[in-house]
């Protein structure tokens, strides 16, 4: 990706029996996100699209392993995020085409 950014990403949905079938095809260019406020911003949006509560917002957030129970609050998920090798790779759209068989 550092040598050539150019990317292609595709979708596909296939109803086994019925022969259906929708794909979508999206090209870009794809580049690491880097600044640290931009990435809370995306993992924010991450967690709130998989009802994951906004921690930005709410003193704590409890989440249960196993059987241990850790309460993370804003400043710990911060410290961890700084610390946690988390590559955001972002792609900036140029083309969006698809076809679908019904």
């Amino acid at each position: 990706m550092h040598n050539n950014p150019k990317v292609c990403f595709e979708v596909d949905e296939y109803e086994g029996g019925l022969g259906k079938w929708k794909s979508i095809i999206s090209k870009g260019v794809a580049e690491e996100v880097n600044d640290y406020e931009e990435k809370i911003m995306v993992m924010q949006a991450f967690f709130s699209k998989y009802g994951m509560p906004d921690i930005s917002t709410h003193g704590s957030m409890t989440k249960k392993i196993g059987t241990n129970i850790e309460s993370i609050t804003p400043a710990t998920y911060q410290e961890i995020m700084k610390k946690v090798p988390l590559k955001i790779i972002k792609i900036s759209l140029n083309e969006i085409t698809g076809k679908k068989k019904q």
